[in-house]
């Protein structure tokens, strides 16, 4: 993985007729730690690496701000301020965007008060969770980044893995997908269970097999029991070029590395991970090839359309069309509310 573009100019003038390179974006992560499965660090490397300036931290104390200090340095590489208070942390660091790796229950208060203070979000996944009305406000919300001329972004990194899925299986996806399979091990179980995974497979689809404007059909869940270590979700996925049959299976998976893959029309591919150095691999049968970490990748891409959306604001110009990338994450949270409502109430 490369780090950011260099945008300074080109070309035969001497250097003092170049453009000045872009300021690195300056960054601020909430929920830095690593406890409880966190990827604080982790991130603020990938962030680093991609050319972003990790300047702050929040944590919920003090203590737990300077912990995150040390994490950050001997895990992500970094030095980064801590703050408990997020006022004082938005004004005194004076970041461009902040990371939000916040518990998602709190993720509704950090967007609102990037939207506040003209900040750039990238939010881990689901991007609310927890309200009856998650996807009208998530609407809204898109609506009014997009107004004030804000990216915002949700982490969901999967679809970074299907250029090396497509290297595994190079003859599969000559045709519309007709099937689609996942399988995830998130840290928690009962509905939890499908907050912390299903808008990686919702994500994944969205690419391989862009939907329609119906909402998703046929759920069946193989249990609604919330100790269950072990769930199967099986519904129909409105592609634009015909319906598509997913299966996602999650099983309890507290510790890593984790249990994970995709495939589509039988084609499928494990994801393994070498504990000596994190490295990561696709696999199918005795055939594997090299998986470029996807956070890693997603990471970088933030931080390219952030340099984008400050390069705009300084200059007067427009940054990329994001329509479709808003149009995805407002549908995710819709799809993500019909599985919720079918496992806590039966399908609509």
């Amino acid at each position: 993985m490369t780090g950011a573009q260099d945008r300074s100019g080109s070309g035969q003038a001497g250097p003092s007729s170049r453009q000045p390179a872009t300021p690195a974006p300056r960054v601020a992560i909430i929920g830095a730690r690593r406890v409880n499965q966190g990827l604080g660090p982790f991130v603020a490397r990938a962030l680093s690496v991609a050319g972003a300036d990790v300047v702050a931290h929040w944590g919920t104390s003090a203590a737990s701000a300077a912990a995150a200090t040390d994490e950050l340095a001997s895990i992500g590489g970094v030095q980064s301020t801590p703050f408990h208070d997020a006022e004082a942390m938005v004004d005194q660091a004076r970041p461009d965007a902040l990371v939000v790796l916040a518990p998602s229950t709190h993720h509704a208060d950090w967007l609102d008060l990037a939207l506040s203070r003209d900040l750039h979000v990238l939010c881990e996944k689901p991007l609310l969770w927890g309200g009856n009305d998650d996807a009208e406000r998530v609407r809204k919300l898109v609506a009014d980044f997009s107004k004030a001329g804000l990216l915002l972004e949700e982490n969901t990194q999967w679809p970074a893995t299907i250029p090396a899925w497509r290297e595994l299986f190079p003859d599969a996806l000559a045709s519309a997908p007709k099937t689609f399979a996942m399988r995830l091990s998130p840290a928690r179980t009962g509905v939890d269970m499908l907050g912390d995974s299903l808008s990686h497979p919702l994500s994944l689809l969205q690419q391989l097999a862009p939907e329609s404007d119906e909402a998703i059909t046929d759920l069946r869940f193989s249990t609604t029991d919330p100790q269950a270590p072990d769930l199967e979700i099986r519904f129909t996925w409105p592609a634009r070029l015909g319906p598509v049959d997913v299966r996602v299976d999650l099983g309890h998976g507290p510790q890593q590395p984790r249990e994970a893959g995709w495939g589509v029309d039988g084609d499928y591919a494990a994801r393994l991970i070498r504990t000596s150095d994190y490295a990561q691999f696709f696999a199918a049968g005795a055939k594997v090839v090299d998986l470029p970490d996807p956070l890693a990748v997603h990471v970088a891409a933030f931080v390219g359309q952030l340099r984008d959306h400050i390069t705009a604001g300084s200059t007067g110009q427009r940054p990329a069309d994001r329509r479709g990338a808003e149009r995805r994450m407002i549908r995710r949270m819709e799809h993500l509310t019909t599985l919720v409502h079918g496992y806590r109430n039966g399908p609509r």
